[in-house]
């Protein structure tokens, strides 16, 4: 994001798929006329950006990932460490095509990044995180 947004940007975990569904919207990933030239699309971006060769976690992305690892995400940033948590979440959900579904896939991801496992273990849980994610969300629907 850095790279590709002008001025400065603030990273932000959200559950984008909340906001859409405040607004009536649809994802194009759950369309299936629409998905084929989103992937594409996707795909075209990682390689005009240098990045490496996207691969989708099966079931991507209902079943690929899910609250715990936003609540992860939070903590992260509470940490400072919100990139590079986001950056080994992407990479292994995009390169390694294996999503973050389970408690165990977070907590590895949170590790790469210099994260206590145990220490995120209980953030995810905390009524702060999830307060401070419901927040983030609620802010995406109102300016979305």
């Amino acid at each position: 994001m850095d790279r590709v947004l002008p001025g400065e940007v603030r990273w932000q975990p959200v559950a984008f798929a909340f906001i859409l569904r405040a607004h009536d919207r649809m994802p194009w990933s759950f369309d299936g006329a629409q998905r084929p030239a989103g992937i594409t699309e996707c795909e075209r971006r990682a390689r005009d950006y240098g990045l490496p060769p996207m691969r989708w976690p099966q079931g991507w992305p209902v079943t690929s990932y899910g609250l715990i690892s936003l609540r992860a995400a939070v903590v992260a940033d509470g940490e400072g460490l919100l990139k590079p948590f986001s950056r080994a979440a992407f990479a292994r959900t995009f390169v390694h095509d294996r999503g973050l579904a389970q408690l165990e896939d977070v907590l590895e991801v949170a590790e790469q990044a210099g994260l206590d496992p145990d220490f995120v273990r209980h953030g995810i849980g905390a009524e702060a995180t999830k307060r401070r994610l419901t927040e983030a969300i609620r802010a995406g629907v109102s300016t979305g």
